[in-house]
């Protein structure tokens, strides 16, 4: 495993900041990360026109393989992803000139290179990506001074979709199940969880409670590809 972080100031409009990853591995596909599941992407375009084809939507992280030999490329936040035959590419910031010219113009980044074998189901794309994105669901001010409190789901096959603090001790969460397939999954924030609820989206009202544990963990089961909304007190 290889990690890449860096901080960058752009100061003009129009720059394009990417990280291009050159291998020796000949893959017809490359195998992306969406939102809902994985799916292959074709590496080579059948005329020089369709190189521009190749950056596409991926959330978080793909991977090239030849064989049971494969890379994967990780990004946390990052969703312009590029795969021109051999090389892997990922778009850190393009600096605009309109709505916000001010945007993507001081960037951070987290990259994560593994190198594996197996098939891209046993790469444990969620997880790399869930990785590299880590500083995103860090909540500070949560409990005691100076405390740090991060969502942790203990089940790479369920992402934290989205988080929004209420109040000084209230935090509500929404998870998403994302292969397909009923599970009990559990999610710990450390010992300051005291008590839990379903409760609606986006308003936060309660709807049934949930069981936590002395260990400030909470279980609960999520459906197939479910979405679910938690309204969490800390102390």
């Amino acid at each position: 495993v290889v990690v890449v972080e860096g901080h960058a100031r752009l100061r003009e409009p129009r720059v394009v900041l990417a990280f291009e990853l050159p291998t020796a591995l000949e893959a017809p596909v490359v195998w992306r990360r969406g939102l809902w599941g994985t799916d292959p992407l074709a590496t080579r375009g059948r005329t020089p026109a369709d190189a521009a084809r190749y950056e596409w939507v991926a959330h978080g992280a793909v991977r090239l393989a030849e064989g049971d030999l494969g890379v994967t490329l990780a990004a946390g936040s990052r969703y312009g992803f590029s795969a021109q035959g051999r090389c892997l590419g990922v778009t850190l910031a393009a600096t605009s000139l309109y709505p916000d010219p001010d945007a993507d113009r001081e960037v951070d980044w987290r990259l994560a290179v593994v190198v594996g074998e197996g098939p891209w189901w046993e790469a444990n794309l969620e997880g790399w990506a869930a990785w590299c994105a880590g500083a995103a669901w860090v909540l500070e001010g949560m409990g005691a001074p100076g405390s740090r409190h991060r969502p942790v789901v203990l089940d790479d096959a369920v992402e934290v979709l989205w988080w929004e603090r209420r109040a000084s001790t209230e935090l509500l969460v929404v998870l998403g199940e994302r292969r397909g397939r009923g599970r009990l999954v559990r999610l710990r924030l450390g010992r300051s969880l005291t008590r839990a609820w379903r409760a609606s989206f986006p308003e936060g009202e309660a709807l049934a409670p949930l069981e936590v544990d002395a260990q400030g963990e909470l279980a609960l089961w999520l459906g197939a590809c479910e979405v679910a909304t938690l309204r969490l007190e800390l102390v």
